[in-house]
């Protein structure tokens, strides 16, 4: 599947996303739990002001997925089995059992926090590569002209 976004108009959903990501964490009292760690208190602000796609931010986003993953672990009321497929007649129980975690409701929060982060660090990395691929194609046309 292609997308034929330009890749102005990529970029400027990947600075929004990163805006409206840095106001749900502080919405979220997130910036209170990392005071504690300037790195992401620093790149909340760099998102805030549209710095999503700047190199130093990578280390801001790693920081936060710990913290976050840490955070939303305390969080965990209880681990239950769950079966996760289909039942056929002649065949049996088709599918596999599963291990979830129950979780408080802010433990759900910082989960949905944790998702959010994690769509725009996708959506980041794709805009990038078609930078690194933009680069490649312009490299390899002026080295055959």
């Amino acid at each position: 599947m292609h997308d034929f976004t330009t890749l102005e108009g990529q970029a400027a959903l990947v600075i929004g996303a990163g805006r409206r990501l840095a106001a749900q964490l502080r919405h979220a009292g997130l910036a209170r739990l990392s005071l504690d760690v300037p790195v992401i208190s620093h790149g909340l602000d760099d998102l805030a002001e549209g710095q999503a796609l700047e190199p130093g931010i990578e280390k801001m986003f790693r920081v936060l997925t710990c913290l976050l993953r840490q955070h939303r672990d305390h969080e965990i009321l209880d681990r239950v089995q769950v079966f996760v497929g289909i039942h056929d007649p002649e065949e049996g129980d088709i599918g596999d059992v599963e291990e979830w975690v129950v979780l408080t409701d802010r433990g759900l929060e910082l989960q949905g926090l944790l998702e959010s982060v994690e769509t725009v660090l996708t959506q980041r990395q794709q805009l990038l590569d078609r930078f690194s691929a933009q680069q490649f194609v312009s490299d390899r046309l002026c080295r055959g002209a």
